[in-house]
């Protein structure tokens, strides 16, 4: 993978293990409409639990359009101090008393302009922790039917991209690699395609929640 291709840069550590690729098997026989989606939502968490310790909060918005079911993500402004630059879900820190669902759905809204009431909330995902600050993450999934229009914020996103659910199970889309040395190995995971993610690289905390929805939701054929 050469770097310079994407508009992310990633701080890969002197030790790096092979690639891998993922669980699932690529193939182009899948079904996964609004019903598919509802009927696998029973693979979730009860989104109404609320994640010990969680501190942040995102939402995965799976939004159908007329071409199919499309996983929605941002790329970061440039101009923020915070991971300016990658490809993230809305979300962000919680406030003091909030419910990280209420967290994810107004971060959503207040990032890319999806109304909380267009969001049928299917499950939670289990909480990811980001390595470097011990931030505790909850991950919602939610559902949007019908004619949704998003409108970035351009202080928060400089990019709205939407990638179609199925086409990333598709056979080098995504792949896994082991960082750093014997007993401090974790797998990393990425998610790359010119066709519909074009310059942009999806890795890290993203990457990881987008692997276990496409684990949950992946049918059988």
């Amino acid at each position: 993978m050469v770097a310079s291709r994407y508009h992310q840069h990633v701080p890969r550590p002197e030790i790096v293990g092979a690639r891998s690729g993922p669980p699932w098997s690529a193939g182009d026989a899948r079904e996964l409409s609004a019903a598919v989606l509802r009927s696998l939502s029973s693979r979730l968490e009860p989104h109404a639990l609320v994640p010990d310790g969680a501190t942040s909060a995102v939402l995965v918005p799976l939004i159908c359009r007329p071409s199919g079911v499309v996983v929605v993500l941002t790329r970061r402004a440039a101009t923020l101090v915070r991971e300016p630059g990658t490809v993230a879900f809305p979300g962000g820190r919680r406030e003091p008393g909030e419910h990280p669902l209420d967290t994810a759905l107004r971060e959503a809204e207040e990032e890319i302009g999806l109304g909380r009431d267009d969001v049928e909330i299917l499950g939670a995902l289990p909480a990811v922790e980001r390595r470097r600050d011990g931030e505790r993450v909850a991950v919602y999934v939610g559902l949007v039917e019908g004619a949704a229009t998003l409108a970035p914020n351009a202080e928060e996103v400089d990019v709205v991209l939407e990638a179609p659910l199925v086409r990333l199970y598709e056979e080098g889309v995504a792949w896994e690699e082991s960082w750093g040395g014997p007993g401090d190995e974790r797998p990393v995971r990425f998610f790359a395609s010119g066709q519909f993610l074009g310059n942009d690289l999806v890795w890290g905390l993203s990457a990881a929640i987008l692997w276990e929805l496409l684990l949950r939701f992946d049918p059988p054929r």
